[in-house]
């Protein structure tokens, strides 16, 4: 005969026999456990289990290395899925914009090459305005990139402080 006991949230360790799971465990307040025991038939077995409380210090470390992961450790799934897509999407941002800014230099190399190669004054103007709109457009890309920078690193820091903060609802 193979059991499954499922262990959630419980500080101390308790003999549990057949039909005896004590109501007074609360499932957000200890980190889970899952293990499986084979009982023999007929034989009463004592099965031991300690579980430690989650913590703000422990939330606190994991929304360190990802943000929204303390969060969910700390049972609040809707805070950690915001803070981990709103990172996401900062990063893709961050990376979008620097391929536009890294573009934009190359066409302005490009564009400054063909200005000092330049001999009809119609190209060379032509070229001038080149310049001038691809240093823009680096200059534009730069300051977005700039931005979603600074966005990645506000909700990295509002992610940190929140775990810090709420943690884990049942700390004591």
């Amino acid at each position: 005969v193979v059991v499954y006991f499922f262990f959630f949230k419980q500080k101390t360790a308790y003999e549990i026999y057949q039909c005896d799971w004590s109501s007074d465990v609360c499932s957000s307040d200890l980190e889970k456990y899952h293990n499986s025991v084979t009982i023999k038939p007929n034989n009463r077995t004592s099965i031991s289990v300690h579980l430690a409380r989650k913590t703000k210090a422990k939330a606190f470390i994991r929304s360190l290395f990802i943000p929204g992961l303390g969060q969910f450790y700390a049972e609040k799934p809707g805070r950690g899925t915001l803070f981990l897509l709103g990172e996401v999407a900062a990063i893709v941002g961050i990376y979008s914009f620097n391929s536009k800014y890294n573009t934009a230099i190359d066409d302005y190399h490009t564009a400054q090459n063909k200005y000092q190669q330049g001999v009809d004054q119609h190209d060379i103007d032509s070229y001038y305005n080149d310049m001038q709109t691809t240093f823009n457009k680096m200059n534009s890309a730069a300051e977005k990139r700039k931005l979603f920078i600074g966005t990645a690193a506000g909700i990295w820091l509002l992610n940190v402080f929140d775990s810090a903060l709420s943690g884990a609802a049942t700390e004591k």
